[in-house]
């Protein structure tokens, strides 16, 4: 085995998410629901255990 290769991780492998402002005006939270009919789908929602009621469902930037 060649000792000069590596492995790499390709970034674009990983969602990534804008990064979204609550009304409160804090960086939003991505969780993941848990009620049917869309467990598993994951929102943003406000930091602040939904103080402002900020809801929206996340997706991500960099998939096709």
């Amino acid at each position: 085995m060649d000792s000069s290769s590596s492995t790499s991780t390709n970034a674009d492998s990983f969602p990534r998410y804008v990064v979204k402002l609550c009304g409160c005006n804090d960086q939003a939270v991505i969780r993941v629901t848990n009620s049917e009919p869309n467990r598993g789908r994951i929102y943003y929602s406000c930091p602040k255990n939904r103080k402002c009621d900020m809801w929206e469902w996340c997706m991500p930037i960099n998939r096709r």
